[in-house]
C-alpha cells in the first residue's frame, strides 16, 4: 500500500469553485474533459483480460492525478502493483511524496486503537472492535487456505468472548487497545497449572487416537 502526501508549496489561493472547474485531463478519443469535480465522483474502468486497462487508461488517469498534486491511498493486491506506482511517482516528480507501507517499511497502524478513538457512530464499542478483529482473523485464514469447519465454531465463539473481555479490561484500565496488549494480557493471566491443562487439552484436540474415557482425566 502506498500513501501520497500532497505538495502544497508555491500554491496560490483559489476558490473552491475555481479548483473544481479546473481540467485534470482530456479523455482520449472522446473530447471529454475531466475536471477536479469529475474526479471526485469516482472512476470505473472495464475491459477484457489483457485489453490494457492498467497499462492504458488507468495509467494515464493515475499520472494525471499525480501531476496535479492529488493525495491518495493505493491498495496493492497484485505483486507488481507497488513497483508500478513507484514508477509512476518517479515519472511525475512525486517520488519524495511516496510512502510505502509494508512489512519491511517499519511503519505500523493500530487499527484497534483508531477504532476506539475515532468519532462517529459505533466508535469505541467493544462489540465492534471484537468483530473487526474477527474479520481480520477470517481474512488471514482465507489467505493461508484454512477453510475450517463446524467443529471450530465452539472455539471461535470462545475466542470471541475472550477477546471481548480483554478489550473491555484494557478499556477500563485506560490502556492502549492493541493486539500486543491483548496478547500480553491473556498470556500473563495464565497460571502454571492453567498452562499445563491448556497444553494437555490442545494435545487431546489435535490427536487422532482413540482415548479411553477413564484415561482422559
Amino acid at each position: 500500500m502506498n500513501f501520497f502526501k500532497r505538495n502544497r508549496e508555491n500554491e496560490t489561493p483559489k476558490t473552491k469553485e475555481t479548483i473544481l472547474e479546473q481540467v485534470v485531463f482530456d479523455m482520449p478519443g472522446t473530447g471529454t474533459r475531466i475536471t477536479y469535480a469529475d474526479s471526485l465522483e469516482g472512476c470505473f474502468i472495464c475491459g477484457a483480460i489483457g485489453s490494457g486497462k492498467s497499462s492504458g487508461l488507468a495509467q494515464m488517469i493515475a499520472k494525471s492525478y499525480l501531476k496535479n498534486g492529488y493525495s491518495f491511498l493505493v491498495l496493492c493486491a497484485k505483486v507488481d502493483e507497488a513497483e508500478r506506482w513507484k514508477k509512476y511517482a518517479r515519472e511525475t516528480g512525486r517520488e519524495q511524496d511516496l510512502v510505502v507501507f509494508n512489512q519491511n517499511s517499519g511503519l505500523a497502524f493500530n487499527f484497534l486503537q483508531y477504532e476506539m478513538q475515532r468519532s462517529g457512530a459505533g466508535a469505541g464499542d467493544v462489540i465492534n472492535l471484537n468483530r473487526l478483529l474477527q474479520n481480520v482473523n477470517e481474512l488471514s485464514k482465507i489467505f493461508h487456505g484454512d477453510k475450517g469447519g463446524s467443529s471450530e465454531r465452539f472455539w471461535d465463539n470462545a475466542v470471541q468472548r475472550l477477546i471481548s473481555n480483554a478489550i473491555m479490561f484494557l478499556k477500563m484500565a485506560g490502556a492502549e487497545i492493541s493486539i500486543a496488549n491483548i496478547r500480553r494480557l491473556i498470556s500473563d493471566s495464565f497460571q502454571e497449572e492453567d498452562l499445563k491443562y491448556y497444553h494437555l487439552l490442545n494435545k487431546l484436540i489435535r490427536s487422532t487416537e482413540e482415548i479411553e474415557p477413564q484415561k482422559r482425566m
